[in-house]
């Protein structure tokens, strides 16, 4: 029952082969227990270095050149990594990355096990004149045709739309009931158009700050000193602190790391702290817009390391004993 989940592998900064086979095997180790997340990289010291190749740089979700090519990028990649898994060669020109699968496209000449390779490899991977013409990913993935793909952490309505249109399950990072909605929504209509007749709520993912004391008070206080503090200190030169924002903020300005405290958090939605019948109202607000919603997410960052092990482990335990029962 329990899966493997890594959130998230940044497509921009691989090659589609190579991460394509890496995820392949990885699939078949754990015997299908694999959930894929994708994601587009917001990181410049990362993707400036590792996305240097398909001159991908880190994406800004501000609709610009920049955050433009970074979308495409993730896209082709994924493109090249879905027909890896379900073709059985594959035979590439890809005008967006400047890539070509084989390389040279018009065949590789020289190959020393062409025999073993004619006999014992995929059909078609070989030419009538001793050229490779196709390659073929192996081995496949464990699950049929791929295992499932996970997009975290979706904000805009241009990442719902293309998870949809690629059947991508979102984990959407909207803290307002109202707001996670209206992306279900969207999610649930353009899933639609594509095909697939999926409930509100189902094949989405939400993520939330969970912080569970005996009085609301002693969880903003305690929590408090941990989680919002961390996530304004380093997620909020991303522009990660716009979730927090309410309807009587200016709008052209952005959120300082000093209204991202946890009693704002709390306000928005973004964290449940309080007790656990506290918490169970806030997800049954949730559930109220979005009867089917599928994946809750316990957002865990700032915890570890930084309060002490006892509060942390009794946080899970009332989660998993006073609030998760309510809703299986």
């Amino acid at each position: 029952r329990i899966l493997l989940a890594p959130l998230g592998m940044v497509l921009p900064a691989w090659d589609p082969i190579r991460a394509a086979e890496d995820v392949a095997l990885l699939d078949q180790f754990s015997k299908g227990r694999l959930r894929l997340g994708v994601a587009r990289g917001y990181q410049n010291r990362w993707m400036n270095v590792l996305g240097q190749r398909w001159k991908a740089a880190a994406a800004r979700s501000d609709g610009s050149a920049t955050d433009t090519r970074n979308f495409d990028v993730f896209g082709e990649v994924l493109k090249i990594m879905k027909m890896a898994w379900t073709q059985e060669t594959l035979r590439y020109k890809s005008d967006v990355l400047d890539y070509e699968v084989p390389y040279p496209y018009d065949g590789i000449e020289g190959w020393p096990a062409m025999e073993w390779t004619r006999t014992f490899g995929a059909p078609g991977e070989v030419s009538d004149d001793d050229k490779i013409q196709a390659v073929s990913v192996c081995p496949r993935p464990y699950q049929n045709p791929h295992p499932e793909l996970w997009q975290p952490f979706t904000i805009s309505d241009r990442s719902v739309i293309r998870a949809a249109q690629e059947n991508i399950l979102p984990w959407m990072f909207t803290p307002n009931p109202d707001d996670h909605a209206a992306k279900a929504k969207l999610y649930q209509e353009e899933s639609a158009r594509q095909g697939r007749d999926y409930k509100l709520g189902e094949h989405t993912g939400i993520l939330k700050i969970v912080g569970i004391a005996d009085t609301t008070e002693e969880a903003i206080n305690t929590f408090g000193r941990s989680i919002p503090k961390d996530f304004a200190a380093f997620f909020g030169p991303f522009g990660y602190l716009e979730v927090l924002r309410k309807k009587e903020d200016e709008k052209h300005k952005p959120i300082s790391p000093e209204k991202g405290d946890a009693k704002r958090m709390n306000d928005v939605e973004m964290a449940l702290f309080g007790t656990p019948d506290d918490v169970k109202r806030g997800i049954q607000r949730m559930l109220d817009r979005m009867p089917d919603l599928e994946w809750f997410g316990l957002y865990m960052q700032g915890q570890q390391g930084v309060l002490p092990l006892d509060t942390v482990k009794r946080n899970l335990e009332l989660f998993a004993t006073k609030v998760a029962p309510e809703f299986r």
